[in-house]
């Protein structure tokens, strides 16, 4: 059967918009090697079929003759010169080529046409890879959600182009299609859209039996007849390399590939070399020979990781986990019925594992019970150690999501997260390239009551707990036990008996109670502040005797908190100054920075005042002002 194939793009309509795509702009933190990694892993344990123990990805370089390369680059030649794409390496006589395959996998599956897609209840992974861009319909315990992933595989591509091989397991059927992400260009007076197809008919997968034995034969392709996805990358970008692929899927996979979940073997064909095996046996004897230089994990101690992680998922899968019920509530972490138990074995050094229930509110489907995992260490004699914290989401190390408020504590710590309905909820809240968890999206939003309120309580679980066990005496503040709205000179400069003196003074319970207390003063000589709660905020007034204006002023703010300093406790979820709902009223102030929990201002006269509110008024406010 004699089969035409070529590069297929299509023409702009004189009716409709040119654009060009920018979706690369969401994987520019780190570099091409390590984007691809994580995504096309992260896509393999996606699809992990119900029956499979784990996934197993392969990846394979190889370079091979311009005259394989040929036949399956036909008509896209011009298409790339005019995109201004043409790579320099497109007409030498050899190509190097980028294979990476999955197994235990689903495959592609679903329908491969747009009517019959759409008109399905069933989701149809093979048309949402090939025909939607930055939309996703994924679900269940999936670890992705953006369905822009995918932009990796070109950008690791010389001419932005890769051909993905199936063979699916709702049919067994094997079907071949490829793609290209040039931008839109004029080529013989019409304009083209950026995007082109390798495909055959009306956007027809190939499924020819004889034409996807010759390509798995030309390319580097381990597949057989197992069911799966293979992604085969022509003229592959020369930085992404056997080393850099190895240490990348340490890095953000390290937890899955320890807990079983996921095997990778990496071979390069023009070495002799037998190829790399990263298993759960493998993998620390291999972390100890990868130059971790340029990754982000120069300083840190991968051996004690390693073993922390082994202890992590042993007490997982023990399933006897100490288990504490904070009602969603991180203030619920600051005092439990064991507190005073797990407080001692984690002063002690000891290992110290807690099971969290979470409770998610669907706007539709009631409320469902789930749970996150906190794995802490400290290691009380090591002073030169910062805190390491790592947060794991189905197994993908959210690599850039860190607390900054385990100040110096010499802890490991590590917040797991396995379950799939808070998996999925937390993939609502990820950035594109699944490196952090960000509170201002709205696809966690969607389809859960309080998610911002929720994700917040996840997020800061971690960091919470580990203020709670590990309260040195000079950070347990006193003044911050009775919840209140509190007014507070800078406490470095005062003793215990002035800072109670002041409390007396100065303290105010939480609501508009200014008439029963006298306001709080603060400063030096002669110049001071006056403090005074509103119904959901607070107002600051200057008052001058002698001295010269302006006077500058730093004001921040926080919650109270039960457990260590409040300001250090601050989370922009809490609230953000420079958001406009928060409502910044004054007079005669000249206000110079207003960001997070901090403004910078000058009052100009006697009379100055400022008046701040949007804030929670079912929380205690601390005010501190100082001078600047």
């Amino acid at each position: 059967m004699n089969i035409t194939i070529e590069w297929d793009f299509a023409k702009i309509p004189d009716n409709m918009e040119e654009r060009d795509p920018h979706e690369d702009v969401f994987f520019n933190k780190g570099n091409k090697a390590e984007a691809l990694v994580r995504e096309f892993i992260q896509n393999a344990l996606d699809a992990k079929r119900d029956n499979s123990d784990k996934v197993e990805v392969d990846i394979t370089f190889d370079v091979i003759s311009d005259d394989m390369t040929r036949p399956y680059l036909k008509g896209l030649g011009p298409h790339l010169e005019e995109s201004g794409l043409k790579s320099d390496t497109f007409g030498k006589t050899e190509h190097k080529v980028l294979v990476l395959e999955d197994f235990g996998t689903t495959g592609l599956d679903g329908e491969t046409q747009r009517n019959e897609a759409k008109s399905s209840d069933q989701k149809s992974n093979f048309y949402d890879f090939w025909w939607s861009e930055g939309k996703s319909k994924k679900g269940g315990g999936n670890i992705g959600s953006w369905g822009l992933g995918k932009t990796t595989y070109h950008m690791a591509s010389d001419i932005k182009t890769f051909w993905g091989l199936t063979i699916r397991q709702d049919d067994s059927k094997e079907l071949l299609m490829g793609k290209s992400l040039l931008k839109s260009h004029v080529l013989n007076g019409n304009l083209y859209h950026y995007s082109g197809k390798y495909k055959v008919g009306d956007n027809e997968p190939i499924s020819d039996e004889e034409i996807i034995s010759k390509f798995k034969e030309d390319m580097p392709i381990q597949r057989n007849t197992e069911e799966g996805f293979s992604v085969a990358i022509p003229l592959a970008d020369r930085n992404i390399d056997l080393e850099a692929v190895t240490k990348y899927a340490i890095k953000h996979y390290f937890f899955a590939i320890l807990n079983e979940e996921l095997e990778l073997e990496i071979r390069d064909l023009t070495e002799d070399d037998d190829p790399i095996l990263i298993s759960a046996e493998t993998m620390p004897d291999l972390a100890n020979m990868v130059e971790w230089d340029d990754t982000g994990w120069e300083d840190r101690n991968v051996n004690e990781l390693i073993e922390f992680t082994q202890v992590a998922i042993a007490e997982l899968n023990s399933d006897e986990l100490e288990e504490i019920d904070p009602k969603n509530k991180l203030e619920g972490l600051e005092s439990f019925e064991d507190k005073e138990e797990l407080e001692e074995k984690f002063n002690q050094g000891e290992f110290v594992s807690i099971k969290i229930p979470v409770r998610l509110n669907k706007k539709k489907g009631g409320r469902i019970e789930s749970s996150v995992y906190l794995f802490m260490k400290k290691f009380p004699d090591r002073y030169d150690m910062m805190p390491d914290e790592f947060y794991i989401r189905s197994g993908i190390h959210i690599a850039d999501e860190y607390s900054d408020k385990l100040g110096s504590r010499p802890v490991r710590a590590m917040l797991v997260i396995e379950e799939d309905e808070v998996s999925r909820f937390l993939a609502g809240a990820e950035e594109p390239a699944h490196l952090e968890w960000n509170a201002s999206l709205d696809g966690y939003k969607e389809d859960y009551e309080n998610a911002w309120s929720t994700l917040r309580f996840i997020r800061n679980s971690l960091n919470r707990m580990v203020q709670t066990l590990d309260q040195s005496e000079e950070e347990k503040i006193e003044d911050l036990l009775e919840n209140i709205f509190s007014v507070e000179p800078s406490r470095d400069e005062r003793d215990d008996k002035e800072r109670k003196k002041e409390k007396d003074g100065q303290n105010q319970k939480g609501g508009d109670k200014s008439k029963d207390k006298k306001p709080g003063k603060i400063g030096r000589g002669k110049k001071y502040t006056q403090v005074n709660p509103t119904e959901n905020g607070f107002k600051i007034k200057f008052d001058r005797e002698e001295d010269d204006i302006p006077v500058k002023r730093k004001i921040k703010v926080a919650y109270d908190t039960y457990a260590g300093d409040p300001f250090n406790n601050y989370e922009k979820f809490d609230f953000d100054l420079s958001d406009p709902r928060m409502v910044v009223q004054s007079e005669n102030v000249n206000i110079t920075k207003r960001e997070e929990n901090i403004i910078d201002l000058e009052f100009i006269s006697e009379d100055s005042w400022i008046k701040v509110e949007g804030f929670d008024p079912n929380r205690d406010l601390i005010v501190r002002v100082v001078s600047q």
